[in-house]
C-alpha cells in the first residue's frame, strides 16, 4: 500500500479490507450483543460446515467455507 507516495504498512486484515472495498469496523470489547452475534455465526459455520465434512486440504475447506458464507449472506433478512 502507498500513502502520500511512501510505503504504508498495515495489518493483513486492513489490507484485505482495502482491496475488497470493505469497511473494517471495530466494536466495544465485551459488548454482549455483538459478541453474541459473532459467537452465533461462528457456531453456525462450525456446526454446518466444518464439523460435518472431512477435508483433504486447506484449499478444499476454504472453497467450501466461501460457498457456505455466500449462501448464508444471501439468505439474511433485509
Amino acid at each position: 500500500m502507498m500513502a502520500c507516495n511512501e510505503p504504508f504498512f498495515c495489518h493483513a486484515l486492513e489490507f484485505a479490507c482495502v482491496g475488497s472495498d470493505t469497511e473494517h469496523r471495530l466494536t466495544k470489547p465485551w459488548h454482549l450483543r455483538t459478541n453474541g452475534q459473532v459467537e452465533r455465526v461462528s457456531r453456525i459455520i462450525k456446526d454446518a460446515a466444518v464439523e460435518r465434512f472431512d477435508y483433504e486440504s486447506h484449499d478444499q475447506l476454504r472453497q467450501h467455507l466461501a460457498g457456505f458464507v455466500a449462501a448464508y449472506n444471501f439468505d439474511l433478512p433485509p
